[in-house]
This record gives structure tokens, sequence and C-alpha cells, in this order.
């Protein structure tokens, strides 16, 4: 009954582990960028939608590490949220794209935007 309510709880808001910590480091335990999307897709209905509504809402197509340090945190990723942006701007460009998440989503969002360029101009 207990693993039937975890898989309930956003895998970033879980508690951490109890015991020590890997020595010679004080970081928190690291989530993964999948964990991270999940959480969104949780929050916002999917990954997409996250995307515009709270990720880039300058509407520039990235979104630069601070701001996302800062928008990571604030819904609830726990952990080095640093090194969660460096898993997921494995490029090392500074910034991340919707592609950069999940390249399915966005060549599919990319695809969409081009047919309807074509149809309606």
């Amino acid at each position: 009954a207990q693993s039937v309510l975890l898989d309930r709880v956003p895998l970033l808001q879980r508690p951490l582990p109890k015991g020590p910590r890997p020595t010679g480091t004080n970081e928190l335990p690291k989530h993964s960028a999948a964990d991270f999307c999940r959480l969104l897709a949780l929050k916002y209905g999917s990954l997409y939608a996250a995307w515009v509504q709270f990720l880039d809402v300058t509407e520039l197509g990235r979104v630069p590490k601070g701001e996302f340090v800062q928008r990571a945190q604030s819904i609830g990723a726990s952990g080095n949220v640093h090194q969660l942006f460096a898993s997921i701007d494995q490029e090392g460009k500074g910034y991340i794209t919707l592609r950069d998440l999940n390249p399915e989503v966005a060549a599919c969002v990319s695809e969409f935007l081009n047919c309807c360029t074509t149809r309606f101009g």
C-alpha cells in the first residue's frame, strides 16, 4: 500500500533517503532530467505546456541557467539543480531548449508550426 502512495508523490518531492552522504561531498543526491520532466508534466499537464507556461516565459525558445535554477527550485526540485541543469545542457551552451528536454516533443511542435505556416502563411 505504501508503494502505491509513493507512486502518486512527484519524484522530486519525495523525502531524501536517510543515511550518510558520500564522503568528500556536501551535495544532495542528483535527480535525473527524466524525473524533472515528469514533475513538469504532473504540474502542468504536459511537458510542452510546462515549457510554454513556466520555463520559456520570455518566448525566446531557450532558458538560461540562472532562470532554470530559480524556476526548478520554485516548483520543488530538490538536490543540486545546477547538476540537473548540466545533465540537460549536455552541449554546455549555458541555456536549455525544449529539444534538450525532449527531442521528440520539440520535433512535433516544430512540424506543427511548419504545417501552420505552410497552410495559413
